[in-house]
This record gives C-alpha cells, sequence and structure tokens, in this order.
C-alpha cells in the first residue's frame, strides 16, 4: 500500500508540474500519453476497490469469530457464576456443620464433667445405700419424696454409669465430621472446576482481545483504501479535465482560421482594445475604472488594500479572456467573489493568471480552453464583496491563491 502511495503522490506531483507547465502547442504523443495515463489511473482505482473487498471479507469473518467468541465467554462465565454459588451453599455448610460439632463437644464434655462429679459424690459416701436413705425418712410424705428423689438419682446414673448418652455424643459428631469432610471435598472439586473454567475463560477473552484488534487494523486498512481510492479518482478527473482540454487545444490548432477573432466561449468577435507586451487585451471595451490596484479602504481585506481593477461597467456587460489559456470557474469562494473564473495563460515559460469576479453569468465550461477575445461570462454584482455591478479583475502570479500572487493589471495590459 506504501508503494501504491507514493506512485499517487508522485504521479500527482507530475501531473501537477504537467498540468501548469505543457506548452499550448499540444500534439497527438501528448494527447496520447494523458489517454494512457488515464488508462493507469483507472486499474489504479479498481485493483485498490478489488483489495478493499477482500478486507472488508476478511474483516466480516473475524467479526463472526469474534461473536463466536463472546458467545463462549458468556456461557463459561455463566457456568462459573453457578459454581460460585455452589462453593458458596458449601462454605455455609461446612461453617453450620463446625458450629454442630462444637455443641456436641460442648454437650460431651458437660456430661462427662457430671459422671465425674457423680462417681465422686459415690466415692465419698461410702457404705451408704438407698435403702438407708429411705428408712431414714420421717413419715410416710418424706419417704415418698425420698423415693422418686432415689428413682431419678438411679436413672442418671445408670445413663451415666452405661455411657450411653456420651457413646451417642461421640457417634454424633463422628457423623458431623464425616459430613463436613464430604463437603469439603466437594468444594475442592467445585474449585478446581471453577479454576479450569477461568483459565479457558481467560483464553477466550485473549483471543477475543486479539481478534478485535485485528478488526480494528482492517478497519483502519479499509479506511486507507478508501482514501487512496478517493485521491486516485480524484487524480484521474484532473487528468480527464487536462485530457479534454489538450483534445480541444489541439482541435483549437488544426482547424485553419480567418482573421476574425472568433471565439469557443460565445459569438464574439472582440478584438480586446489592443495588445500588450505580454500580448493581453482589456477584459471589457470600456476601459474605465472606479477603483485602482492598492487603494486603502476599511472594508478591503488584503494588506496591499484593493487586489485588483475595478472596471465600471453596469449588468449584463460582455466579459473577454484577456489571452490564451484554460479558465477554471469559481476558483475563488463565490460567497464573496461571486461568480468567477480564472484563466491559466503561460508567457514565455511564466505562468500568469487573470482573474475575473462579481459575473452574473458565465459562458465557458470548467477547465475549457480559450482564446484571446473569447467571450467567458457577463458582468454583475454577484458575492458579498460586490458594491454594484462591475468588473473585478485581477492578475495573479507566480501563482493562482489570493492577494500575496496579486499583481498591478496596469502592468499586464494594453
Amino acid at each position: 500500500m506504501k508503494t501504491i502511495c507514493k506512485k499517487i503522490i508522485a504521479l500527482m506531483l507530475v501531473a501537477i508540474l504537467i498540468s501548469f507547465n505543457f506548452s499550448f502547442a499540444v500534439t497527438q504523443s501528448e494527447i496520447n500519453e494523458q489517454k494512457n495515463k488515464q488508462t493507469q489511473l483507472n486499474n489504479q482505482i479498481n485493483d485498490a476497490e478489488e483489495k478493499k473487498k477482500e478486507v472488508e471479507q476478511e474483516k466480516s469473518e473475524t467479526l463472526k469469530e469474534v461473536e463466536s467468541l463472546n458467545s463462549q465467554i458468556d456461557g463459561y462465565e455463566s457456568q462459573i457464576d453457578e459454581l460460585d454459588s455452589q462453593i458458596a451453599t458449601a462454605n455455609a455448610q461446612i461453617k453450620e456443620s463446625e458450629e454442630k460439632i462444637k455443641q456436641n463437644e460442648a454437650e460431651q464434655a458437660k456430661q462427662e464433667e457430671l459422671l465425674k462429679q457423680r462417681l465422686v459424690y459415690v466415692y465419698e459416701s461410702g457404705e451408704t445405700s438407698y435403702l438407708d436413705f429411705l428408712l431414714s425418712s420421717d413419715n410416710l410424705m418424706d419417704f415418698i419424696s425420698n423415693y422418686f428423689l432415689v428413682s431419678e438419682v438411679t436413672q442418671m446414673d445408670k445413663g451415666l454409669l452405661d455411657n450411653g448418652l456420651l457413646d451417642n455424643l461421640a457417634k454424633q459428631k463422628q457423623e458431623i465430621e464425616d459430613s463436613k469432610k464430604q463437603i469439603e471435598e466437594s468444594k475442592q472439586t467445585l474449585t478446581t472446576a471453577k479454576a479450569s473454567k477461568e483459565s479457558v475463560s481467560s483464553q477466550l477473552k485473549t483471543a477475543k482481545s486479539e481478534k478485535d484488534s485485528k478488526v480494528a487494523n482492517l478497519t483502519e486498512q479499509e479506511k486507507a483504501i478508501q482514501k487512496e481510492i478517493d485521491e486516485i479518482k480524484d487524480y484521474e478527473k484532473s487528468v480527464s479535465y487536462k485530457l479534454d482540454a489538450m483534445e480541444k487545444a489541439w482541435k483549437e490548432q488544426n482547424t485553419p482560421k480567418n482573421n476574425t477573432n472568433t471565439t469557443n466561449g460565445g459569438n464574439s468577435t472582440y478584438t480586446n482594445g489592443g495588445t500588450s507586451t505580454y500580448g493581453f487585451g482589456y477584459p471589457v471595451a470600456n476601459h474605465n475604472t472606479s477603483n485602482e490596484y492598492g487603494v486603502k479602504k476599511s472594508y478591503y481585506h488584503a494588506p496591499i488594500g484593493h487586489t485588483g481593477l475595478d472596471f465600471t461597467v453596469g449588468e449584463g456587460t460582455p466579459v473577454y479572456a484577456i489571452g490564451d489559456g484554460i479558465a477554471t470557474l469559481n476558483y475563488d469562494p463565490p460567497s464573496g467573489w461571486g461568480k468567477n473564473i480564472l484563466i491559466l495563460h503561460k508567457v514565455n515559460g511564466n505562468k500568469i493568471y487573470s482573474f475575473y469576479a462579481h459575473l452574473n453569468s458565465i459562458c465557458v465550461a470548467e477547465n475549457s480552453w480559450v482564446t484571446k477575445g473569447t467571450l467567458i461570462g457577463y458582468s454583475g454584482n454577484t458575492g458579498s464583496f460586490s458594491q454594484g455591478a462591475h468588473l473585478h479583475f485581477e492578475i495573479r502570479t507566480p501563482n493562482p491563491s489570493w492577494y500575496s500572487n496579486c499583481q498591478n493589471p496596469r502592468n499586464y495590459l494594453p
């Protein structure tokens, strides 16, 4: 692509130099050369258009891959969220089991302490029996009360001495610990599965990022190719205009002429009021002016003041080319200058431009070849710079841009 761009720039530079420096005496070989250049440019446009299609196709396929990766990433993210939920549940169950184990251990410790206390009591009481305790009752009511008390103590002693309660508590503790172990093993499995899916998801995200970068790069390539196409088309258009002008010039110089100054812009036979040392005539038949070059007024924008001559002609007065050249329509912004024409003349190898502004209408085509005395338009009052119907006329050299290249037209007119 860089090579193509370099070729385009080189061709454009050559074209600019040629377009403003070719001799007005056109040869058939020059016309053929211009046609070959136009064909080459059209081939370049076709090649660039084909390359653009390839980039667009590759971009489309990459976008589909990105869409597929997005779908896979969403799936893995959903699975990871589910695993996170299951891990959270497992953590809650483990915490609950740990609480139960603590409660079981506390109850077991309590029962063991009661057993110790009872054994100590039995040891300290010596030979005292339950029967002695009952016979020591003062009356029947006291005997009955003592009997129920002995029954309760006997039942408790039986449970403690047989270790049934302690065995049950130990069994419950083991069951809880086994359940906790299973939950922890399940949690470990879930954690391992989550890590695996996170690894795959990370790889997918990396692949997606690479695809996104590729899409961005292809988009930039697409823009660059389109810019290249636009530049070639613009250049081809200028070559086409130049080719038209050369063919018209060829036709003009090979068409027998009479002594009258017939024009290809209109039916005028105006002789331009004489000829200057540059071969130029006047742009209008009335040579009177209202403003000279260099006059300073508040509404003049250029530092030099007035940049040309204002010919005092009414609206609809014929305006003529001061010499042979190629016409460009509305070279300067019409908002200020109104309808305007810029004509490139070549005198002794030097480029001189004549400028005609505030026209009411234009009689020549874009990039057309005009000869001295050609009717190119009619004076008017168009554009915001105009203060009334007149012809604003300038001479610019060596470049066509405004005021820095403006010269005193009096030095170029008869």
